[in-house]
């Protein structure tokens, strides 16, 4: 079956429907566009999240590899001032 033959039965099914069906029908549509509006503003949200903590979790290992240097620079400089006080 082509998609040619599916659109056909398809408006030949609505063709058939009673007025009161199809203005419910109409209705439908209008809610699940509205979903499908909302479902890609969600993915575009989710992934420019995604973007933002990726870069977010560069700087945090950055940082933290500042802090380790300048932790074990704080240790080597204790160490030497404990042995020249004793």
């Amino acid at each position: 079956m082509g998609v040619e033959e599916i659109a056909f039965n398809l408006t030949e099914f609505i063709s058939m429907l009673p007025p009161q069906i199809i203005e419910r029908i109409d209705g439908l549509i209008i809610i699940l566009k509205a979903v499908g509006v909302v479902v890609i503003l969600y993915i575009l949200y989710a992934v420019a999240m995604g973007f933002i903590n990726f870069r977010r979790a560069k700087r945090v290992k950055k940082i933290e590899k500042k802090v380790n240097s300048i932790d074990e620079k704080l240790d080597i400089l204790l160490k030497t001032k404990k042995k020249k006080k004793k």
